[in-house]
């Protein structure tokens, strides 16, 4: 059994033949190579065309009127054919009951922040169960999974703050992530990637950082990508001061590390943000301890 994450950002997950196929989202992202969002879709139906008859597909409930396919299972909070119910949140992660159509599995807890990870984790589960692992041993394996790195990734603490560092680099990730947070307590450091992301989806990001009490921006990581006459950071500074949001924006991560490190509050929490370098500034700031 081989299990990978398949990459739809230049087409290349069409070279593939699975016998299963989890699709967890879909969303208005690598416009450069596809065109438009509708050219995302196409792509994604051809991917799901390929998978082998035999086989499976998952979809999150949210896509389910998405595609053309005479059978999918389902997944999702509350709703699908695998589902999470009584999602509750405790102290270092979230209880949930899975359920399989109408029938009630377990209780299970997975050790990670955020309902989106208890959503990916279903079809994990069900895949696991159906395949005939012991329902005790699944349970135990998911219990003690420790994450992704740069996904709400702690990685330390300093002054009585802590850092967390997180992949998200686009609106509905940031979205998803800074809801694990109180936001009277979240300090964000976004560095926005690629100049054409940046450009379509300005206002998104503006509405995505805005529950944060502070929001340092950094200038655009261009991912190879030539600079685009008249855009810049500058543009969401602008739109998330209309907001009456709190906001910097700092031209280096060493003047990010420094501004933090001066005004380093007990209590706070440090949030990264970005699939650029902007995931040095945890490290640079616990080398200051």
């Amino acid at each position: 059994i081989m299990v990978l994450e398949s990459d739809e950002s230049d087409g290349s997950f069409l070279n593939l033949d699975p016998h299963i196929g989890i699709i967890t989202s879909l969303d208005d992202d690598h416009i450069s190579f596809y065109g438009d969002l509708s050219g995302i879709e196409r792509a994604f139906q051809l991917f799901v065309e390929k998978i082998n008859h035999s086989g499976k597909v998952f979809l999150h409930s949210s896509l389910q009127d998405k595609f053309s396919l005479p059978e999918v299972l389902t997944y999702g909070l509350e709703e699908g054919y695998i589902s999470a119910s009584g999602v509750r949140k405790g102290e270092k992660g979230n209880f949930f009951e899975l359920k399989v159509g109408d029938r009630k599995v377990g209780e299970f807890f997975l050790p990670l922040p955020g309902e989106y990870n208890v959503e990916n984790s279903l079809p994990a589960l069900y895949l696991s169960l159906s395949m005939g692992g012991d329902i005790k041993e699944i349970k135990e394996v998911l219990a003690t999974f420790p994450g992704v790195k740069r996904r709400v990734e702690f990685r330390g603490e300093i002054g009585g703050v802590k850092i967390f560092d997180d992949y998200a680099h686009h609106p509905t990730e940031i979205k998803k992530v800074i809801k694990i947070f109180p936001p009277e307590k979240l300090r964000v450091v976004f560095q926005p990637h690629r100049y054409s992301r940046f450009s379509r989806l300005l206002k998104d990001f503006a509405e995505a950082l805005s529950p944060a009490r502070e929001i340092l921006l950094l200038p655009i990581y261009s991912a190879s990508e030539p600079p685009l006459p008249g855009i810049s950071s500058a543009d969401l500074l602008s739109l998330l001061e209309r907001k009456k949001r709190r906001v910097l924006l700092k031209e280096s991560l060493e003047a990010v590390v420094e501004y933090l490190y001066h005004t380093l509050h007990p209590g706070d929490i440090i949030l990264i943000l970005g699939a650029g370098d902007v995931t040095r500034v945890g490290e640079l700031l616990l080398e200051k301890k």
